[in-house]
């Protein structure tokens, strides 16, 4: 028995019809292969730079509508991949797999589509005979807001660390944003007075905005900052060293530490030092001095510091792509969760590709975890999961 599980619109002829899409901003068509040429085609910088992206023609398995779909979507066209999805299912809703299903629903859930997504629900239960997906009231709906995108919540801090350092300035922009913040000063080499003012304001930014902060290879930085200052060595321009590390201390709720450290500062300066201000333990920092190393065979490294990618990465946005590049200089493995991460523009993972490969190269295997499926298929497209393990969103 068949069902009928979508309206099937009038049709005069069983002829596919190609659909069309606008190419991606500042990109121009791309000549199709030639019928006897077999060669996968990777990005370079060359290419990035002329607006011209190869992918490959097919990836091995892969539904044609699924593509299609997951192009227009990375296109910025998420409305035109619903309409595909939606005439595709309208024809074979009672047959093939549950990729195209599940893309309708990612897209519904992108969307904010809550209606239509629990009406497609119930039809994937009566089809596969099994629970449909559930619809995520918190995820963020990209698309909606396509000028919203996140930046990554990881920041690397590697040799000398000057008062002009971006790093501190994106902290500091995202010290009320509520999740946790890892810094990284794990090839920290030195730090400018100035930069030191600044880092230890944009903390208690982090810390008033109840944004906990993890600090790897924490012993480096408080290592630093104690061999630079000296009890009754009244140094102007180590005062911030003194103002840092006893910010740090407040962060990690050491009291006794902090008060013997403002102690010695009052004596040294001969002014009144910083007052202690209690904090809730959901807001304290946490410290991560030795990093995880991947077992053998393991599938996905065992560890907690994780580079979390959220909201879009477009071509307007490459904050992003550029933490993977920190984020590997200081680990040995890259381990990103992507679960809040809603959508890749086409460009971007052409940018990913070429993040990516001397990452590979170096040796270092890269793992992005719980991808949903519209990102998944884009990646399989690039060529991306070729280079990098790809685990898709359950």
């Amino acid at each position: 028995m068949v069902f009928s599980f979508f309206k099937k619109k009038d049709q005069t002829d069983e002829l596919p019809v190609e659909r069309s899409y606008k190419q991606p901003a500042g990109m121009e068509p791309v000549p199709a292969t030639a019928a006897g040429d077999e060669e996968d085609h990777l990005l370079d910088s060359n290419t990035l730079g002329t607006g011209l992206i190869e992918v490959n023609e097919a990836a091995e398995g892969m539904d044609p509508v699924v593509e299609e779909a997951a192009i227009l979507f990375a296109s910025e066209q998420a409305h035109m991949a619903i309409e595909l999805l939606e005439a595709y299912l309208s024809d074979h809703a009672a047959s093939g797999g549950d990729e195209s299903w599940l893309s309708l629903f990612e897209l519904y859930q992108q969307t904010g589509a809550r209606t239509l997504f629990d009406e497609l629900a119930i039809k994937y239960v009566v089809r596969f005979e099994c629970t449909a997906p559930i619809w995520q009231e918190t995820q963020a709906a990209a698309v909606q807001n396509p000028q919203s995108t996140a930046r990554s919540n990881y920041f690397a801090f590697a040799g000398p660390v000057a008062v002009d350092s971006p790093r501190i300035a994106e902290l500091n922009g995202l010290a009320k944003c509520g999740g946790k913040i890892r810094l990284d000063f794990g090839k920290f080499e030195a730090l400018e007075p100035e930069a030191a003012q600044l880092l230890m304001l944009a903390m208690q930014a982090c810390r008033k905005g109840k944004s906990p902060l993890q600090l790897v290879g924490g012993n480096i930085l408080t290592d630093w900052l104690a061999a630079h200052i000296e009890m009754m060595r009244k140094v102007d321009a180590e005062m911030p060293y003194w103002l840092l590390l006893m910010e740090l201390h407040q962060q990690q709720g050491q009291l006794e530490a902090f008060e013997n450290l403002a102690v010695d500062y009052a004596v040294t300066y001969e002014v009144s030092p910083p007052s202690w201000e209690s904090i809730d333990s959901q807001s304290s920092m946490t410290l991560s001095d030795a990093e995880d190393e991947p077992a053998a065979g393991s599938e996905l490294p065992a560890r907690t510091d994780v580079l979390s990618l959220q909201g879009a990465i477009t071509d307007k946005n490459a904050g992003q792509l550029q933490a993977i590049t920190d984020y590997s200089q200081c680990h040995h493995s890259v381990v990103i969760d992507a679960s809040r991460l809603a959508r890749v523009d086409f460009i971007s993972a052409g940018n990913l590709l070429n993040v990516l490969m001397p990452i590979v190269s170096a040796g270092k295997p890269v793992v992005f975890d719980q991808v949903n499926i519209l990102i998944h298929t884009l990646f399989r497209i690039m060529g991306i999961t070729d280079l990098a393990t790809v685990k898709r969103k359950k």
